[in-house]
């Protein structure tokens, strides 16, 4: 029972990761299209 307890937030804590690095990715663009989007309205 404890082992997959701590499976599951194991697969959490990757599942996180794997949106905060995608985010980070994704980032710059919408930065860069914002500023774009501002700079041109």
């Amino acid at each position: 029972m404890s082992r997959f307890h701590s499976g599951f937030f194991v697969s959490i804590f990757w599942f996180y990761v794997a949106i905060i690095r995608l985010a980070l990715a994704y980032c710059p663009y919408v930065v860069h299209n914002l500023r774009y989007k501002i700079i041109f309205t």
